[in-house]
Parts: C-alpha cells; structure tokens; sequence
C-alpha cells in the first residue's frame, strides 16, 4: 500500500441534540394536538340500555345452566345412604319448613320431596307422623328426626323408609318463608270461612316476632274463591292444623307452593322481578345448594309445563297405630316411584 493510500476515516454521527431541544419539539407538537373533547355524560336512556343488556347477559346464563349444568353431581350420596338403583333424567330435592316450638327444639313441620324433570315439578308430601326407622335413634316420628341430626338425618331416613336417592335439600323457617312470597307480589288462592279465622288466628300468635323484623303485620279481610295472602297471611294459612289435620294441611302447603309458582311464571317478563326473587330465596333458605344449582332448578321450575301432586303414606296404604302412621312399606315405595318416574 501506497503512502498516500489511508483508509477513509468514518464519519462521525452527529450529537443528539440537548435534551431542551427536544423537550421544547415536543412541547410545540402538543400545541398543535386539538383540544380533548370533555367525556359525555350519560342519560338515562343509556344506563337503562346498558341494563338491559346484563338482565340479558345473566339470562342466557341462566338459559345456559337450564339446559346444560350437571345439577345432583355435587354430593357424595353415601353419607344419606341414597339408593343407586333408581332411574336417571330426575333430580329430587328435599324441601322444609321447620317450625320452633316452645323449648326451642326444631322439627321439620313439612317435609316435601320435589322431583324436577321430564319437563315437570312433582310434589311428594311426607305426613311427619309417619312412623319411621330413625337411624340411630329408633323407631319414631318422621318429623323428629330433624330434631336429631338435622336435614343430614332426616334425607337419610327418607331415602332407607323410601328408597330414594336425595342428597340436596332447601328448608326456611318461620322468618324466612314471608319474603319469598312478598318477592313475586303475594299468591291467591282459594280461602273458606272457616280456613279466614285460622288464618287470623295463626296471624295473632306470630304478631310481635313479625313486628319486631319490620313486618306490618295485617289480619286476613275476607275468603272466597281467589283471595290475597301477603307473605305472613300465606304462612298462616300453610300452617293450619284443626282443619282436615296433616292430611289437609300438607294440601294446604303443595297449594301455596302450586300458587307461588304460577305467580312467579307470569313474571317471567319481568326479569327485574325475577332477579329480586332469586336473591331473596339466596338470602333467605338454609340450603345445600350451590347458588348455579338452586338457580338451574328455579328455572326448571318456572319453565315446567306444570305442577303434579302426591302424598305419602297414600290412602289404602297404611294404618293408624295411636299417634302414628303406620305404612305398607313396599306399596308406598312402589306408589312413589310410578309417581316419579311412571
């Protein structure tokens, strides 16, 4: 290589300019940015739109549960002794109304099987003074073995006296039964003359424990063939007991539950209303149920074709030892599942 033959030197890159300079490019670009637009309020008109989409929302959840949630999955059935050898497409649960009596023992004042499935609810009343195997405890009283071991004991003894398979139960009490009758409006149903003064009567022993939750407590006005019952006038009602004994009363009871749900399904375009009456039966049953459960039975429920009766031990079926019912075991087995599953 020659002397005069030097590599080319590399250009040097130029210096970024002085962090000012660049702060003050930036500040003239914002000066040229158009002004923000301040954010629109929204009006009514908007937020009822917007309601309306999660009313939508939480009812194709809904939709979705109906057809699609594996509802009775939950629970481990041995500890019940549920039966294995029935036939499947039904889910039944227990239902409860316990009542307190004056040395604060709790029993199962009505005990209900209901059978969701094949497009229809069925409700199998259990008369509490059916005399049973208590495990346990011995022979006794259906009712009672609430008492003993609460709806853990009692699903137990129904599913050995009966051959069932329940594992899953909903039960109120005596607060907790009035708002969910209060939550779709109050029910109508036929009331006699002589059922009114019940009512009454059962209103005036109930009068300062409603008081003192808030209630306006208010007597039943008349009977008649369509007759109003608020949530406690229904309670009273349910819990008549010198008229036609267990075997009306518990009649009385499958027709408060026929007229709560008739009223509910003509609310069905109201999903406000629904969505009220599904947190206050979340807020108000001691229950087993998962929240998705309890809402995917609702919904079975409310779209039923309808509503069938029964009640154990059947006529013909058993007889009267004193205090006690005494069944024919094995016919009223049979008579309840042709009820279920016929």
């Amino acid at each position: 290589m020659y002397y005069d033959e030097r590599p080319p030197r590399r250009r040097r890159r130029s210096a970024p300019p002085p962090r000012e300079d660049r702060w003050e490019r930036e500040s003239l670009w914002e000066d040229r940015r158009p002004p923000r637009r301040p954010k629109k309020r929204h009006g009514c008109l908007f937020h009822l739109v917007s309601l309306g989409f999660k009313l939508l929302f939480v009812l194709a959840l809904a939709v979705a549960l109906l057809y699609g949630y594996p509802v009775g999955l939950l629970r481990n059935g041995s500890s019940v002794s549920a039966s294995r050898n029935l036939p499947g497409g039904y889910t039944n649960i227990l239902l409860l109304g316990v009542d307190v009596d004056a040395n604060h023992t709790q029993r199962s004042d009505s005990i209900i099987i209901a059978s969701f499935g094949g497009g229809k609810v069925k409700l199998t009343s259990l008369l509490r003074d059916t005399r049973v195997n208590i495990p346990g405890h011995g022979e006794g009283k259906l009712n009672a073995a609430y008492a003993y071991g609460g709806p853990e004991l009692l699903m137990r003894t129904i599913n050995e006296a009966y051959d069932m398979n329940i594992t899953q139960y909903a039960a109120v009490d005596y607060f907790s039964f009035p708002p969910i009758i209060d939550a779709v409006g109050g029910i109508d149903i036929p009331v006699t003359e002589e059922e009114l003064g019940e009512v009454n009567r059962n209103i005036t022993q109930c009068w300062e424990g409603f008081q003192a939750r808030g209630y306006t407590i208010t007597p039943l006005a008349t009977y008649g063939d369509s007759v109003h019952l608020d949530g406690v006038q229904a309670l009273a009602y349910a819990r008549i007991r010198k008229i036609g004994y267990d075997y009306a009363r518990t009649s009385r009871q499958r027709t408060v539950l026929n007229a709560f749900l008739q009223k509910a399904k003509s609310q069905l375009w109201n999903p406000v209303r629904l969505l009220h009456l599904a947190q206050t039966a979340l807020d108000s049953l001691d229950t087993n149920l998962h929240s998705a459960e309890l809402l995917s039975l609702g919904l079975k429920a409310l779209f039923s074709d309808g509503m069938e009766q029964f009640r154990l031990p059947a006529d013909g079926a058993f007889t009267e030892d004193g205090s006690y019912l005494v069944p024919d075991w094995e016919e009223n087995r049979n008579l309840l599942k042709e009820f279920i599953y016929g």
